[in-house]
């Protein structure tokens, strides 16, 4: 379910009891839902190592002989598989303090490809690095993007419907603290909901939305594959 930012404030206020007063500006009720987003999701893409939560990135930039450039919303890697041929075949981590030796290794195949993630500071985002270097045509990368941050009114938090309950909830007992009432049925009734939305997770994970198969003696896979890019 779709909610804007505009609706998540207006339900928050009336959590809070607050729909006529200005005691709590909108911006802090914007602040106070980003923190509670954040906080959620934090919470939840941890319950699965954040698989149910993957998406695919769009087609990397390549930066350097062996680097590419991750999207900007990159929070978590969750897989790197290389095209070659016909098929996807899945990329093994290596050791960053391998780098020179990586660089100098004689390849057999696409099944010898490895990859390590470096932070780069300087420039703020995340860098892939991939040994042999391959075209970005032939990179699929999963990856678990950041928590949404809303701040204007028509933005969007699309979580399944019952879900957003807690952070309208984690809102409105933040703007009772600074009020210095009780937050205590907020708190109560956002915990019950990120309980619920934890079970939920849990209960895929069970199901088997993300299943795993042994690929020779290598580490297991997801069975998700990502599109061929052209």
């Amino acid at each position: 379910m779709a909610i804007t930012l505009t609706e998540l404030i207006s339900r928050s206020k009336q959590r809070a009891d607050m729909e006529n007063g200005n005691f709590v500006s909108d911006d802090e009720w914007t602040h106070f839902i980003n923190d509670e987003i954040a906080d959620i999701y934090a919470q939840l893409v941890n319950v699965d190592d954040g698989e149910l939560f993957g998406a695919v990135a769009p087609t990397l930039a390549q930066i350097g002989d062996n680097a590419y450039q991750l999207p900007s919303d990159f929070l978590r890697l969750v897989d790197v598989n290389i095209f070659t041929g016909n098929r996807w075949v899945p990329a093994y981590e290596a050791d960053p303090q391998e780098y020179y030796q990586l660089l100098s290794d004689t390849y057999t195949g696409d099944y010898d490809t490895s990859f390590f993630l470096k932070l780069n500071i300087a420039q703020d985002r995340y860098e892939l690095f991939i040994f042999p270097a391959k075209s970005v045509s032939n990179i699929g990368v999963r990856y678990i993007p950041s928590a949404t941050v809303l701040s204007v009114g028509n933005d969007t938090l699309n979580w399944p419907s019952n879900w957003h309950h807690a952070v309208e909830a984690g809102a409105a007992a933040h703007a009772l603290i600074k009020e210095e009432s009780d937050p205590t049925g907020n708190l109560m009734a956002r915990d019950r909901t990120v309980a619920r939305a934890l079970k939920d997770v849990r209960a895929q994970k069970v199901s088997q939305v993300k299943t795993l198969r042994q690929i020779g003696n290598r580490t297991a896979r997801s069975r998700f594959r990502p599109p061929r890019t052209n």
